[in-house]
């Protein structure tokens, strides 16, 4: 127990000159001159509605703060060791009794702070910039019947289970239902239908109505109709209470809201709620992705009461404050072997890599798909197209990027753009999901620098 007091209290004290050390440097003076640039969007207002100027503010806010918390992330854990060691002030406090993994855990730590009390800044005038916009926009000057704002509201989104019917037909003959990718509901299957069922409800978690939305790859009669006329049959379970919701010219892979809000006495004294999509004619056709179902992407989602919106905000910056974590955890780690200037670069990459994960993953896929084709094609002995690259160069090029994107986490499990842009409250599960996946990387890059720095004479 002592042992882990005195390393609690030399970690505190590193920590504390860590965080002395960046304020004599003035890093704060850049967090000011960053709430000037957030304060620009305001010239976007004239020229939109308020509602565009609302969620244009919301977007560049959260894009701004995710590129500004990397970048002092990234500049003040890359430059400090590489000083103290360059300048020979690492040598004075290596000499006292303070193992140098502690050295390194303490500025990270002190950088942690750091970044975290930049972060509630910001968040506290995100807060006051939304809200005061908000206002100006409610009490302002307006067009006759025009919607004077958006509320800043987040609507906590429930997914429905998917239930596979006989009426279903597969995407993929002689594939079994269960495993099937698609389904799909054409315009001869008149008795087709997709249901979606919530259990586990309780009609004191919603208001007067349960509001819904849907979202399916629909077409129309011809190639050019990117929009087909659903109608959604609302069903309680217990009672076979059945309510019909047109929902004439639903667009393709849009989410859709009916005209009309689901009345919560539909949820049965169980808890359970069904909802059947049909197709309001025979023409046309809706597909169900069973990868876009499990990810959330598409389907029918029903809405409980929203939520306050300052408590989405706070979950939304812990996203981005776990990815300047990670980011801290990387550059603290190589500037224990590395120089400075090295290390911003490694820093700066890192955080590109991590910010175009899905772009460079599909790549990876294609070029993987580019090989199969190739093999295939040789070992069938037929001829083929050459490729425009070498098949050895191209094998080489996905075994590094496999490597690299094996190595760096997904920062599209931190992104919090999509919950805030469609008014949705960040689930719990997404948060401690994106967190659990980064966090690990930050512990592997934290111990892999003090192996580093314990294997460095600062003596």
């Amino acid at each position: 127990m002592g042992e882990i007091r005195a390393f609690l209290a030399r970690f505190a004290a590193v920590a504390l000159l860590t965080i002395r050390e960046i304020t004599r440097r003035k890093f704060f003076i850049v967090l000011i001159l960053f709430t000037l640039g957030l304060l620009s969007v305001f010239a976007l207002a004239p020229g939109l509605d308020p509602n565009s100027t609302l969620r244009v503010m919301l977007t560049w806010i959260f894009r701004a703060t995710t590129i500004f918390l990397a970048i002092l992330a990234v500049f003040i854990a890359g430059t400090s060791l590489p000083l103290d060691i360059e300048r020979r002030q690492i040598y004075a406090l290596a000499s006292k009794p303070i193992a140098k993994p502690t050295i390194l855990l303490g500025k990270f730590g002190g950088f942690a702070v750091v970044l975290l009390l930049s972060l509630a800044g910001l968040g506290m005038i995100s807060i006051l910039m939304l809200r005061g916009a908000q206002l100006a926009f409610t009490f302002g000057d307006s067009k006759p019947g025009a919607p004077k704002s958006f509320p800043l509201e987040s609507w906590p989104r429930l997914a429905g289970e998917f239930v596979w019917t006989e009426a279903h037909k597969s995407e993929y003959q002689g594939t079994r239902p269960e495993e099937a990718r698609r389904f799909r509901l054409r315009g001869e299957s008149l008795e087709g239908r997709f249901r979606y069922r919530f259990s586990g409800l309780s009609p004191g978690r919603f208001n007067m109505n349960i509001p819904c939305r849907l979202k399916f790859t629909a077409s129309g009669e011809s190639m050019y109709d990117f929009s087909v006329n659903l109608r959604l049959v609302v069903i309680n379970p217990e009672t076979d209470a059945r309510q019909e919701i047109a929902c004439p010219q639903t667009l393709n892979n849009e989410w859709y809201r009916p005209p009309q809000d689901i009345p919560r006495t539909f949820i049965s004294s169980g808890g359970e709620l069904w909802l059947e999509v049909y197709r309001a004619e025979p023409v046309g056709a809706i597909v169900a992705d069973r990868d876009r179902i499990s990810r959330q992407q598409e389907g029918v989602f029903i809405y409980e009461a929203p939520e306050l919106f300052e408590l989405t905000l706070v979950k939304a910056l812990l996203m981005v404050f776990i990815e300047g974590l990670f980011l801290l955890a990387v550059v603290v780690a190589s500037s224990s072997i590395l120089s400075g200037p090295v290390t911003l670069f490694l820093g700066i990459s890192i955080f590109f890599v991590c910010s175009v994960y899905g772009f460079l993953s599909d790549s990876v896929r294609d070029v993987e798909q580019t090989l199969e084709y190739l093999e295939r094609s040789e070992h069938a002995g037929h001829g083929h197209r050459e490729a425009e690259l070498p098949s050895w160069l191209m094998r080489i090029s996905s075994a590094i990027s496999k490597g690299v994107l094996g190595a760096v986490p997904d920062f599209r499990s931190l992104d919090p753009t999509p919950y805030l842009l469609d008014d949705v409250a960040i689930p719990l599960r997404a948060l401690v999901g994106g967190m659990g996946s980064v966090i690990i990387h930050i512990v592997i890059s934290l111990a892999l620098g003090c192996l580093s720095i314990r294997l460095r004479d600062l003596t």
